[in-house]
């Protein structure tokens, strides 16, 4: 069991969260959604005991273990066996000090006592931690993941998505966990990766809380949600995966809605009352010298004040409904225009080949207007690659591209467009607009108002790529070409964008890895890309 009691946590002065409590029961999995910025991975860390919180309390049950899998996925480079090493965390360490001290002896010409105290020492603590059983406990977690084929020297770079996936369970299964903590755990998997990650927590018996915006997967897998949504201070929870959440919030919403607008109905016509009989009392004071009158119509003039000092207090009430906030529509200033079926873009026989190794041989690729393609396939295996040669960004090694049509490229790595020009400002020079259009159409993005004067550099990466969506849709080009554009995205823009890409009346090439955003974009064209070569599937 996982209880969180009474929780805060605040940053400088800025609050995340205040007061919250929930309990997970053994075998019960949970997502944890709700909007960038709100707490959920800072959450994550304090129940791993990573962070600690400003008040408050994490109960877990006699015997149980925590593993926490952060965000932040190995570095590419990093071996196999650096990883499982790290996992290990404490008995790795003594175990690595075990074996100098072994060479250290074996090289030494006579016994050294303090050489020999020290092996002695590591020797108990490595047994304390359970040491001895660490080669067992690696051929159980390398049996149960089906990962014996994959070498320790490799790189996480030279694995598939589900190899990545498998390994960096692999790095929190050594604990043991009975409570799992996964933060946003398919952001960098490719589908294969994703569909393996999620049969393997669907027969996990433990205790699972996942934070994610990947909503197929929250389907799959989770039972209940909870909500930090930033406004509400206590914790919003609902039964069911994604699709049963975005029911219900609509349907709380719509009920708001008709609560706000009977509260509205009933505070005018409670004020209107109001001042009617503060009018009576007046007019029967000034008109009247009868003492009686006159006493009664003071008191009526008193009750009417002190309901309306009462409708005042109600109003300020933690409970009095706020007014909910709806979206306008967005509507694009220059979408681009596609003659259907018209050639935008022509990949006759190209290569490309890095550092002597191929990675795509012999494509052949037409793109036509109003196509919606997605391209999907293994992390590295040539998906990047093959939008940059179509955006020019790279030559093919061998082959020819025919572009007949202006073209906008959105990259995965956008972090260093203009750090210190203003976010308006940025807009403004890639769009043709008036401030005041500006304004409007960044607001339906989801900006802040407050947001639209700041610098570039203060915004998050899921906000940066909004603001560069925003500037192609309505830059006029007839062919976009985007690379994992919903990464990093919570669920509010993840609807905005995909509003936005059914709005865009040109031709779409993405890659995508998110199943949820491929089928609201409904594409006309598939493309899978492995072993150099891309076929339509």
């Amino acid at each position: 069991m996982l209880k969180v009691q009474n929780l805060s946590k605040s940053f400088s002065e800025a609050i995340l969260f205040e007061n919250l409590s929930f309990v997970i029961n053994d075998g019960e999995k949970v997502g944890l959604v709700g909007p960038n910025g709100v707490g959920k991975s800072t959450l994550l860390k304090i129940i791993a005991g990573i962070e600690s919180a400003n008040e408050g309390q994490v109960i877990t049950s006699k015997g149980d273990t925590v593993a926490y899998l952060p965000q932040q996925s190995p570095q590419f480079n990093q071996s196999v066996e650096e990883y499982i090493r790290q996992s290990f965390g404490e008995t790795y360490v003594l175990f690595i000090k075990l074996k100098a001290l072994e060479k250290k002896m074996a090289d030494s010409t006579g016994a050294n006592p303090s050489i020999l105290k020290e092996y002695g020492d590591t020797q108990d603590r490595f047994a304390d931690t359970g040491g001895w059983n660490i080669q067992h406990e690696i051929e159980k977690i390398v049996e149960t993941l089906g990962i014996g084929h994959i070498s320790l020297d490799l790189t996480f770079a030279q694995l598939s998505g589900g190899e990545q996936a498998r390994i960096l369970m692999a790095g929190v299964l050594v604990k043991k966990p009975t409570i799992l903590l996964l933060d946003e755990p398919t952001n960098h998997l490719d589908i294969e990766g994703t569909r393996w990650l999620e049969n393997f927590l669907t027969e996990y018996k433990g205790a699972l809380l996942v934070v994610s915006h990947d909503r197929k997967f929250l389907d799959q897998i989770v039972k209940e949600i909870f909500e930090l949504n930033g406004i509400q201070d206590e914790m919003q929870t609902y039964t069911g995966g994604y699709t049963e959440y975005s029911i219900e919030k609509k349907n709380r919403l719509e009920k708001l809605a008709a609560d706000f607008e009977a509260q509205e109905k009933y505070r005018k016509r409670l004020e209107a009352d109001i001042e009617k009989t503060k009018r009576q009392a007046m007019n029967v004071e000034l008109s009247t010298k009868n003492d009686k009158a006159r006493r009664y119509a003071k008191k009526v003039a008193k009750k009417a004040k002190t309901r309306e000092r009462r409708l005042t207090m109600q109003m300020k009430m933690a409970g009095w409904i706020a007014k909910p906030e709806t979206r306008p529509k967005i509507i694009l200033k220059s979408s681009a225009m596609s003659n259907k079926g018209a050639l935008l873009a022509k990949l006759s026989d190209v290569s490309f080949s890095f550092d002597s190794k191929p990675v795509l041989t012999s494509i052949n690729l037409s793109i036509r207007g109003k196509d919606r393609v997605v391209i999907t396939g293994r992390n590295g295996s040539g998906k990047t690659t093959l939008i940059k040669i179509i955006a020019g960004i790279l030559l093919p090694t061998a082959g020819e591209i025919l572009t007949t049509s202006q073209v906008a490229y959105l990259p995965q790595d956008h972090s260093s467009i203009e750090p210190e020009t203003t976010l308006l400002g940025y807009f403004r020079r890639h769009v043709a607009m008036y401030e005041d259009e500006a304004r409007s159409f960044l607001i339906r993005l989801l900006f802040d108002p407050s947001q639209l004067n700041q610098k570039i550099k203060t915004l998050s990466p899921g906000e940066r790529a909004k603001l560069i969506l925003g500037i192609m849709v309505n830059s006029g080009s007839e062919l976009i070409l985007l690379d994992e554009p919903t990464n990093h995205l919570d669920f509010d823009s993840l609807a905005v964008i995909e509003e936005m890409m059914q709005e865009f009346k040109g031709t779409l090439v993405i890659i995508s890895h998110d199943r949820y955003f491929i089928e609201n974009i409904r594409p006309t064209v598939t493309l899978y890309v492995a072993d150099h070569l891309v076929q339509s599937i």
